[in-house]
């Protein structure tokens, strides 16, 4: 059994159009599933947010299905499928919306981005990825002299996104991201080690994640929340926005980490150190 679906696609500065796929399958995957089928073995496929909750709850799958706001994951794949963004939504890419931003115009029934407004041009989107074999600094926390004040919890800017999830689905709470209570110390269980070199880099389809001098940045203007960067990070230290659709991580403040300022104990410091790598850099 074959289907034969069109879906929208859409780039910024380019037209929208609708584009037709010839599918070897029938009712037995659904939308969600043809989607990844498309993602690995098709020609220019569409871009859609490329994570699973697996329990149809995260709703991160929804788009409009033959005119029908619908969960692809739940939706059964049918002959003749039209695939659309969600509407009313700030279309970023294909089938990707953004959430939560409100600077849109209505162009054709669709909600496209204006450009220049949110999307900059990125110096690192055509460059090769920079990888720095002798980073030699690093977040360092001496337990001995934490006092479990919570400041380096409350300051961290990544910890001050809500609706942060893991790659598995679990949602984080609000401050338990990077940093996090651990009994009565903390734990730097979800800051990023800056892997030299960098595995998240390489799978980015928009170029938004770089490295630069032995930091490694996500550029949020060019993230689409596709998710390919959780599963390339062994550590799992990056995290999706499930309202924003956005991937977070640290990157260190840019070299003057927050959450060392904030710690009047000095438990925290950021000083040289043995070069992290890909596993086991965080405590």
């Amino acid at each position: 059994m074959t289907s034969r679906i069109q879906v929208f696609r859409y780039l910024p500065g380019e037209e929208a159009t609708y584009a037709t796929y010839e599918l070897p399958f029938g009712s037995e995957i659904t939308v969600l599933q043809a989607l990844f089928y498309m993602a690995r073995d098709v020609e220019h496929p569409p871009a859609f947010r490329r994570y699973q909750c697996n329990r149809g709850q995260c709703c991160s799958c929804l788009m409009a299905i033959n005119g029908r706001v619908r969960r692809a994951c739940c939706t059964k794949l049918e002959d003749g499928m039209v695939l659309e963004p969600l509407p009313n939504h700030p279309v970023i890419r294909d089938l990707v919306v953004d959430f939560g931003l409100k600077r849109y115009q209505d162009t054709a029934g669709s909600f496209i981005l204006r450009r220049g407004t949110i999307f900059q041009p990125s110096p690192f989107l055509h460059r090769e990825a920079v990888v720095d074999r002798n980073q030699t600094r690093g977040l360092i926390f001496r337990e001995e002299l934490c006092n479990n004040c919570g400041i380096c919890l409350r300051v961290c800017p990544v910890n001050k996104f809500d609706h942060l999830e893991t790659i598995q689905g679990k949602s984080l709470p609000l401050h338990q991201a990077c940093i996090r209570p651990q009994g009565d110390k903390i734990s730097l269980a979800g800051a990023c080690p800056q892997c030299a070199p960098a595995p998240c880099i390489a799978p980015c389809p928009t170029g938004a994640i770089y490295k630069e001098k032995g930091i490694v940045y996500i550029q949020r203007d060019l993230c689409i929340g596709c998710g390919l960067c959780l599963g390339a990070c062994p550590v799992e230290t990056i995290f999706l926005n499930m309202e924003r659709g956005f991937a977070a991580k640290c990157d260190l403040c840019g070299g003057n980490p927050l959450c060392v300022r904030g710690c009047k104990p000095k438990a925290l410091v950021y000083a040289d150190a043995a070069a992290p790598s890909p596993i086991g850099g965080v405590s």
